[in-house]
């Protein structure tokens, strides 16, 4: 599986026996958007722990990425093969604009195929 770096941040820790320590770290969306499709849901994350002697430690984790919210209202009783109205609120997470953004619509037998919508901001 082929791994991106999106950032590589150095920091000297001393840690005693048994010490834990929290290092906290930012990562923007504009480092890891274009790694992220529909498919993909986390980011692998993986801390390199040297140690001394020449060891090192790998430490390994997956943080799973959390889709925001759509709200989906519709209007009037859905029947099938009439046209009905509905109205998807999606609400942008990240501090960048989103550009060319889709709405893909599929109705389990309410529409043949599906429905593919540009999305203008």
């Amino acid at each position: 599986r082929v791994m991106h770096e999106i950032l590589k941040h150095t920091l000297s820790v001393t840690l005693g026996p048994t010490e834990e320590k929290e290092v906290p770290f930012r990562v923007s969306y504009e480092k890891y958007d274009q790694y992220v499709s529909s498919g993909l849901h986390h980011v692998d994350i993986a801390a390199v722990c040297h140690v001394e002697g020449d060891a090192k430690l790998l430490v390994p984790t997956v943080i799973h990425l959390k889709n925001p919210p759509v709200t989906i209202r519709v209007f009037d009783p859905i029947v099938v093969n009439k046209p009905g109205k509905a109205n998807v609120t999606f609400t942008n997470p990240v501090s960048e604009l989103l550009k060319d953004c889709e709405l893909h619509v599929v109705g389990a037998t309410l529409i043949n195929g599906h429905l593919d919508l540009k999305v203008n901001p």
